[in-house]
């Protein structure tokens, strides 16, 4: 049972870097959203010739600099994790565990992908995924 437990707090570790590209992601997509809504408000007051109010222009500004800033500090994060994990799995040194982690947990590649581009079956891949997973250190 502490085999398992091990395994997943690895695994869980590994998919840090992942969770990061994804909350990346979704705070790029709504500074979109911030930046789409603005451009509707813009185009709806000049079609009515009354101009923007300065109180909605420097709400929009509040809103879109604290996106910006959270989008700043999640990519400093991602990197941080980024090496982190690079760093771990440089350590062992096995190729084909190394490059198994990378793709999958880095990269981002499906199983089936990861297993295409580096020529082996499914299986043999889970193989050298578990493999690699025991011989990941993490402290």
């Amino acid at each position: 049972m502490e085999l398992l437990e091990e395994i997943k707090r690895k695994k869980t570790y590994l998919n840090q870097y992942q969770n990061a590209v994804k909350r990346e992601k979704k705070i790029i997509d709504e500074i979109n959203r911030i930046r789409m809504d603005r451009s509707f408000l813009s185009n709806f007051f000049d079609s009515m010739a009354c101009g923007t109010d300065i109180k909605d222009l420097s709400d929009y500004i509040v809103l879109l600099d604290a996106e910006i800033n959270k989008l700043k500090l999640e990519r400093l994060e991602k990197i941080k994790r980024y090496r982190d994990i690079e760093t771990r799995i440089k350590d062992i040194c096995n190729e084909d565990e190394q490059e198994t982690l990378r793709l999958y947990y880095i990269t981002g590649l499906t199983w089936e992908k990861v297993a295409d581009e580096m020529g082996f079956t499914c299986r043999h891949i889970m193989r050298i995924h578990n493999a690699a997973l025991k011989n990941l250190k993490l402290s």
